[in-house]
């Protein structure tokens, strides 16, 4: 039972990533909101994750523009069960060649909250 809800959760969680990654413009307003010093949810949440979710946020950028993970893991994370018809092809370099900006200005911070929990 215990395993359900956790998974019914990383379902809702990782659809919510999603909607937010797939929208350039919210990922520009959190940009400036940032800039500003204007924080919002995703910015605030940051600091408070623990490393897994960091990990979630920073390989769904990868899984949106369906990079072919290595590690088991991830494979079955977004190919089995949380992403529909999920299929990596990608390489990290393909991948960083697509990137916006804002992408990429939103995976430095990621990566650099999970330096920290080093």
């Amino acid at each position: 039972m215990g395993y359900e809800l956790i998974d019914i959760f990383l379902r809702k969680y990782v659809e919510d990533i999603f909607e937010l990654l797939l929208d350039n413009k919210n990922l520009a307003r959190i940009r400036n909101d940032y800039d500003t010093e204007r924080y919002n949810d995703i910015l605030i949440l940051l600091p408070i994750l623990r490393k897994q979710e960091l990990a979630i946020i920073r390989n769904c950028i990868f899984a949106k523009y369906r990079f072919s993970f290595q590690t088991p893991y991830w494979k079955d994370f977004f190919q089995k069960y949380y992403i529909s018809n999920y299929n990596g092809t990608n390489t990290n370099a393909k991948v960083m060649e697509q990137l916006s900006d804002n992408e990429k200005w939103l995976l430095e911070l990621i990566i650099e909250y999970e330096r920290k929990l080093n």
